[in-house]
């Protein structure tokens, strides 16, 4: 038995690559706690015994077998496996774990096992939320019960072991409050900006996924309700390197996805004036580049998976709609940059298109209550100048215009089920009509810098 490879074996090595997609972190090597087990992350209070079926006697299984010569040998020592895994096991509970055991014939399967280490983490997560504060982190203490003392200490091998455990985005407000500090932008550093503009972009993540969620057609969304998971990798086809994606959802039996790509545009462009002093400018000297970027993206995950439903959002400021004096707005100018790059209706369709593309509007220096957030689709026609209005619907009919967060999610939702051919409207539905602020009035402020 002391030939026998005691780490990084074949199953061990399939599951870690299902952790690893799923955005979990862990360790291995883990000698130190109670039966050794073989993956564990102790700030989240989980951990995964991979057992080979013959040692550790998977019941029902072909491969537990037991060997004709010296049959009462074996099952001695087969009994004081079972024995002391049990023992372990309770050891580990009793330490406030939640425990998976995965046998070796288990992991075969790829997709099953990927699914089922998925199931584990997400039960793992919630029972871990009643002993986390909501603005600070807890992590295990690092020493083990008096029963466990005596167990030889062993230096772990860390595999990105960062604790995940923050406090969950439920609003756009929320979404604000936990990106700050945000740098001025007039003097603000360049590197700050760049900061907070990811730190935004991780928090909106984390809002649309849980609004996706929230729906009950996306369990197992990513990113988690406490920011793991975030920016998973996705094979694509362009090239071997996993392409990381904001928000991404796929089916354990087929693998259709749902992908949300998340740009901002937080600051405005500084210039100078004629007479070289460095002022504000409009929000539209990074919009090719993002359009540029979702290209890529399209192209990446619309090669390999054709089926696949890409929704965009690019949020900007609201002001970005009143600095066209003369000429267009900033916002009609991302209108015009994103609508070549939205209407993929059919999978024979380029691959370069995404199946929606949203702009969201947020207005952060709201005085009337919480900062406001709109969405306006690309396809729609939007004002040359000032603010898109809010227009209610014929019966029937589409919305068009502003939408708010859940209507946005709600069309989301809606291409999905339309490609995957489980979505249907009802004539007899009632319509409803969500509880809404103020519509944002068209009114148009002339800037005096020409632009």
């Amino acid at each position: 038995m002391a030939g026998i490879r005691q780490e990084s074996t074949k199953p061990e090595l399939a599951v870690r690559s299902a952790l690893r997609e799923l955005g979990a972190s862990y360790r291995i090597s883990n000698r130190d706690l109670p039966g050794s087990p073989d993956i564990a992350n102790r700030s989240q209070k989980w951990a995964i015994y991979v057992h080979g079926c013959f040692w550790h006697r998977h019941e029902g299984c072909a491969r537990t077998t037991t060997p004709s010569r010296n049959r009462g040998a074996w099952e001695a020592k087969f009994a004081a496996n079972i024995a002391r895994d049990r023992a372990k096991l309770a050891q580990l509970e009793a330490l406030g774990f939640r425990v998976l055991t995965i046998w070796e014939c288990e992991t075969t399967d790829a997709h099953t096992l990927r699914a089922r280490v998925e199931r584990f983490l997400i039960d793992a997560r919630r029972s871990s939320y009643s002993l986390i504060e909501p603005n600070r982190v807890q992590s295990m203490p690092r020493k083990a019960d008096d029963d466990v003392q005596s167990l030889p200490r062993a230096r772990s091998r860390k595999v990105a072991e960062t604790p995940p455990s923050y406090p969950t985005v439920d609003s756009f407000a929320e979404a604000l409050r936990q990106s700050e500090p945000k740098p001025d932008e007039l003097t603000g550093k360049q590197a700050d900006k760049k900061n907070y503009a990811e730190r935004f972009s991780n928090k909106l993540a984390v809002l649309v996924a849980n609004k996706l969620r929230a729906t009950g057609d996306f369990p197992g969304v990513l990113p988690n309700p406490d920011g793991s998971g975030r920016e998973t990798r996705a094979a694509t086809g362009a090239s071997k390197k996993l392409k990381k994606t904001d928000v991404r959802y796929s089916t354990f039996d087929t693998g259709l996805e749902l992908l949300v790509s998340i740009k901002t545009y937080s600051f405005r462009d500084p210039r100078k004036d004629k007479a070289g002093n460095v002022i504000l400018g409009r929000y539209s000297k990074n919009v090719v580049r993002n359009d540029h970027e979702l290209r890529a993206e399209a192209m990446d995950h619309h090669e390999r998976h054709p089926f696949a439903v890409l929704a965009g959002l690019f949020f900007l400021p609201i002001r970005a709609c009143d600095d066209g004096a003369t000429d267009k707005s900033s916002f009609a100018h991302a209108i015009m940059t994103f609508r070549p790059r939205a209407g993929r209706i059919l999978p024979t369709d380029p691959q370069q298109l995404f199946e929606r593309l949203f702009v969201g509007l947020y207005d952060q220096d709201a005085t009337d209550g919480d900062p406001q957030l709109w969405f306006f689709d690309v396809m729609d026609k939007p004002p040359k100048r000032g603010r898109p209005a809010r227009v209610e619907p014929a019966i029937g009919e589409a919305r068009r215009g502003l939408l708010t967060l859940d209507e946005m999610i709600a069309e989301v939702v809606k291409t999905y089920g339309i490609r995957n051919r489980r979505y249907i409207e009802w004539a007899d539905a009632e319509e409803r009509t969500p509880d809404l602020g103020p519509a944002i009035e068209q009114e148009i402020e002339e800037d005096d810098d020409g632009d």
